[in-house]
């Protein structure tokens, strides 16, 4: 027998009632209660985002990544399918296609049809699943029909709004309401989240020229910048979320790399072209990329990877000393200080340490210390794993 999340109906009751807790109207219960997923609150609150208004052309919902856009996305399809408005378009890289398959097939109702590169669109009632390639490729067949709600998934494609398939979605799908999903809406620069923004609604952005050299790397316009994006977006971190899903913790550890004398010269033959004014190779690239580049062009790669390496070793000893690590009197043998003891002395070795530690494994120092920037790093997780992170 096929499992459901009702195994009765004084279940179905309480668990509508807990949800209707977290909005002020009622919308999402008959899309909720016609699938059989567990939606969490701030999934609710995304969905109740992007319908907040009919005059609304878009939205971007951009959580980290784990934290089910998918399900949010298709509550918002699952409202307009059950208020009529049926012409909805999801439009998918290839390797998503399999997910949302399954989703729609376990845990929602709502018919779909998968259209792979046939030339007309399928003639079938449902959501029209189909991918970037097929869309461009077939966008006539797109334009000549009215769409209510265009998903658009891993939206980050369509960040450079000049680039010639952004031009090409952006006029087919015309006054449709668009949905972008995407954990990074910036993954380059600022510049980013302006395309995604004017992918949505081009009228409301200034000129891309003033927008970047007003706010990129300019914290005193950050609150200005937070009235445009608040907007458009929604997003929830994997912090605010540690209530409703469970995530492996990671300890960042954090490696020093010497750099060669050879590539320290390059670095400062690299850094004095960056600051010349006449450059003959990407004149016309910022300084701040310049300098990104020349990160990597220096980086010392075979001391990385030796480093990593004997840090990969060092990891598998420390996993099987997890659960001893949380008593207060645990010890570390003599073979592992000995390797720790090395990589410190060699590699300037440091690890983030979190003042709910019980034994600090990588320090000889006793006084507690300070809290780590990323995160609160609490080993009480028996899924917590070690990673290993670069400095630069």
């Amino acid at each position: 027998m096929e499992e459901n999340k009702f195994q009765s109906q004084y279940s179905a009751l309480i668990e509508a009632k807990r949800l209707e807790d977290f909005s002020d109207d009622k919308n999402f219960l008959p899309v909720y209660a016609s699938s059989t997923a567990k939606i969490l609150p701030y999934q609710i609150a995304a969905a109740r985002f992007a319908t907040r208004s009919d005059f609304l052309k878009g939205c971007i919902l951009c959580d980290e990544g784990s934290l089910g856009k998918t399900y949010e996305a298709l509550l918002v399809a699952g409202q307009k399918w059950y208020e009529g408005k049926e012409n909805i378009l999801v439009i998918l890289p290839p390797n998503l296609v399999t997910q949302w398959k399954r989703k729609l097939d376990t845990d929602f109702t709502l018919p779909y049809v998968f259209w792979n590169n046939t030339k007309n669109i399928p003639d079938e009632d449902g959501l029209i699943l189909t991918t970037y390639d097929c869309a461009v490729r077939h966008s006539d067949k797109i334009k000549a029909r009215d769409w209510d709600l265009v998903i658009f998934d891993e939206a980050d494609v369509l960040a450079n709004y000049t680039k010639e398939t952004t031009v090409i979605l952006k006029n087919v799908v015309r006054e449709a309401y668009k949905l972008l999903l995407t954990p990074t809406p910036i993954t380059k620069d600022i510049r980013d989240i302006y395309g995604l923004i004017h992918f949505i609604d081009e009228t409301i952005l200034p000129d891309v020229d003033w927008f970047y050299k007003r706010y990129f790397r300019k914290p005193e316009n950050y609150p200005e910048l937070t009235g445009w994006v608040s907007q458009f977006c929604f997003r929830t971190l994997k912090t605010q979320a540690t209530e409703y899903v469970n995530f492996s913790r990671r300890l960042p550890i954090t490696v020093d790399y010497p750099l060669l004398q050879e590539e320290k010269e390059l670095y400062k033959l690299i850094s004095t072209y960056i600051t010349s004014d006449d450059k003959a190779a990407y004149p016309e690239i910022d300084e701040y990329n310049l300098k990104d580049l020349k990160k990597q062009a220096c980086a010392n790669k075979l001391e990385e990877l030796k480093t990593t390496k004997r840090v990969k070793v060092l990891e598998k000893e420390l996993l099987k000393r997890e659960e001893k690590l949380f008593y207060d009197k645990a010890q570390i043998d003599v073979e592992t200080e000995k390797e720790i003891a090395d990589l410190t002395d060699e590699y300037n070795f440091n690890v983030l340490m979190s003042p709910h530690f019980k034994v600090q494994i990588f320090s000889t120092n006793k006084e507690k210390q300070p809290e780590p920037e990323l995160e609160e790093l609490v080993l009480e997780d028996p899924d917590t794993r070690y990673c290993i992170k670069p400095k630069w």
